[in-house]
């Protein structure tokens, strides 16, 4: 669902190479200043199995798909300081912002954010997104983002579910693909109810991740780098282990 005043941008052709060599996104690892386990600012490329992401592809001779030119991030850090086209954020169905992110992205946008969604909302049937449904708008006090997408990830009769994970950042990708966006960031969706079974929920970005490049199209997608971020230390390592392993 696209909106006015959105910034769009155009995909660019890339070389061909071979699908029938094992390849994958490149992926790296990146801490907020302060953490632990990196000095602040540093980006660590994830070193992947064999035949995993990382593996570079270099022939020539077919098609290139999504993975081929695609850069996969885990940051530790707010999203909300991020630099990308767009950044994504969870909303109630009835677009109301909520949870951390959505409480900061509130204060920061002001006014202009709310009167943005207020008109979004009339535009709406009934004024409310499906579940797993998002749209973009532009974004306001983010200086680092022109552009907001806004996923339906909460309603009255919801559950935090792997189906509604799946669904919510496919949405969101789809969007990033429509309006030519080359780089995203994304927070966790939901990330604290998933505390105690994690692993599931990195699967699930992986299972989708892969859904994607999978399709003939993928070769077309405009996202070059995508940009996952949490502010928990915990979350980000065994995200960089299973997308470093999975994906």
């Amino acid at each position: 669902m696209a909106s006015a005043g959105v910034r769009t941008l155009q995909p660019r052709s890339r070389g061909c190479f071979d699908p029938r060599q094992p390849c994958g996104a490149r992926l790296s690892f990146r801490m907020a200043a302060g953490a632990s386990r990196e000095p602040p600012g540093v980006e660590e490329p994830l070193q992947s199995e064999p035949g995993g992401a990382g593996v570079a592809c270099e022939r020539w001779g077919a098609h290139v798909s999504w993975f081929d030119y695609l850069d996969v991030r885990v940051s530790c850090a707010d999203v909300l300081g991020l630099e990308a086209d767009a950044i994504a954020c969870g909303v109630r169905t009835d677009l109301q912002l909520y949870g951390s992110v959505g409480k900061a992205l509130d204060v920061r946008g002001g006014t202009p954010l709310r009167q943005q969604i207020r008109q979004l909302k009339e535009n709406l049937v009934g004024g409310c997104l499906q579940l797993g449904e998002a749209t973009t708008i532009p974004a306001h006090g983010l200086p680092g983002a022109a552009n907001l997408v806004l996923v339906a990830f909460w309603g009255a009769e919801s559950a935090y579910t792997a189906a509604l994970l799946r669904k919510s950042y496919t949405s969101v990708l789809r969007q990033a693909f429509g309006h030519g966006f080359e780089r995203l960031a994304i927070p966790l969706l939901g990330g604290d109810p998933w505390a105690s079974r994690f692993e599931q929920y990195c699967n699930s970005i992986v299972y989708v991740l892969q859904e994607l490049d999978a399709l003939p199209v993928s070769e077309g997608f405009s996202i070059r780098t995508l940009e996952l971020a949490t502010v928990r230390a915990d979350q980000c390592q065994q995200l960089r282990e299973t997308l470093r392993t999975k994906l």
